[in-house]
């Protein structure tokens, strides 16, 4: 019934694109006027960059850009992950640009959370999330890794009414 596999995914004989996931299969989107293989080259370049825009903000973010750009790139990401099995997490911070992003991104079908208030330095982003109602999840720094994987591993859920 396979047309073509990658180690990731696959695609069947309707253009339909799935992703391999560790509780079995979802689907990511169709590709259907093309060949199973660049349907799967498609998809594979949509998430490749996907990554390097996350990867390229964490760089502005540790070389101190300003938190007004730092909150426009995150709110475009977050458009740019309907679908995807994302998380978003607010940690101890100043300022709301964060918490809207975080917004954004549990609007667009991210999981997302905050730190609760004992273990944040600074609880003025956690605390802006908390009351927009951006996170799902309020947990102490030690527990977020776990929260993290833990919902990576979960069926991704559909977005949130706006």
């Amino acid at each position: 019934m396979t047309d073509e596999t990658a180690p990731w995914g696959r695609v069947d004989e309707t253009g339909t694109v799935y992703v391999r996931e560790a509780a079995g299969e979802r689907v990511v989107g169709q590709y259907p006027d093309g060949t199973p293989e660049e349907a799967l080259a498609y998809f594979e370049r949509k998430f490749t960059e996907l990554a390097g825009q996350v990867t390229l903000l964490e760089q502005r973010v540790k070389r101190g850009a300003p938190a007004a750009d730092v909150a426009k790139t995150v709110k475009t990401l977050g458009a740019s992950i309907a679908g995807a099995n994302a998380v978003g997490a607010i940690l101890t911070g100043m300022g709301a640009d964060g918490a809207e992003g975080l917004l954004a991104m549990r609007k667009a079908g991210a999981r997302t959370m905050a730190q609760d208030e004992k273990s944040c330095v600074v609880f003025g982003m956690p605390k802006e999330a908390i009351r927009l109602g951006a996170a799902e999840e309020v947990l102490p720094l030690t527990q977020m890794a776990g929260a993290i994987i833990r919902v990576l591993q979960e069926p991704p859920q559909a977005a949130a009414a706006a």
